[in-house]
């Protein structure tokens, strides 16, 4: 993810619940929006091959970790996943605890199907969590 928040923490928030497509599909929306309208620095990523249907998922920067909680809390999302300086990803279900670790993110390959993907389409790349 080489571009403004390849070398920073950033905070990966997945909107979707899976209760029903329309409400993950208007949740997806609405979070858009939201990021847009508080000029808060995002990226898209295509999340694939988990338990939902391939959807957007967002990356935002660790210094807007308040609004991570904020629209998680909104949304009834239970938990986020923080990636830290060094991509080892960290399931966090409070903005004050630390978390539990999930793996590293690590660059696979685009066919890549044994754990949920994300993909870069920006850079036509795919990443797990191993």
């Amino acid at each position: 993810m080489r571009d403004h928040n390849a070398q920073r923490p950033v905070y990966l928030l997945d909107v979707i619940k899976g209760e029903s497509r329309v409400a993950d599909e208007e949740n997806i929306r609405r979070v858009s929006a939201r990021l847009h309208s508080e000029d808060i620095p995002h990226k898209v990523l295509e999340a694939r091959n988990g338990l939902f249907p391939d959807h957007d998922v967002f990356l935002v920067p660790e210094e807007h970790k308040n609004q991570v909680f904020e629209i998680a809390s909104d949304l009834g999302i239970t938990s986020v996943i923080y990636l830290a300086f060094d991509r080892v990803a960290w399931l966090q279900v409070s903005d004050k605890a630390p978390g539990n670790p999930l793996g590293t993110l690590k660059p696979v390959r685009d066919d890549f199907d044994t754990f949920q993907t994300y993909f870069d389409n920006n850079r036509n790349q795919a990443y797990a969590i191993l």
